[in-house]
């Protein structure tokens, strides 16, 4: 899509922006929210951004692993 061949940038930013608006201000079930496209996965970037990538049993024996073997301290935070 190609918005700027029908309307130019500023316009469309700012009707998309006031239809995101409208979109997430609509009722919800109880205990719901009204959720736009993207909403829920920039959430959960913010979260693993802030909290880290949550790894299975698995991964985490092989991610130590591999630092035993290059004996290397094994990361669990990057501050």
């Amino acid at each position: 899509m190609k918005p700027d061949a029908f309307v130019d940038e500023g316009t469309f930013a700012r009707g998309l922006a006031d239809y995101l608006a409208d979109l997430r201000s609509q009722p919800a079930a109880e205990g719901a929210q009204v959720m736009a496209p993207g909403d829920r996965e920039w959430r959960c970037q913010a979260k693993r951004d802030a909290e880290g990538i949550p790894l299975d049993a698995a991964n985490q024996q092989a991610y130590a692993d591999i630092a035993r073997q290059y004996q290397i301290a094994p990361l669990t935070r990057l501050d």
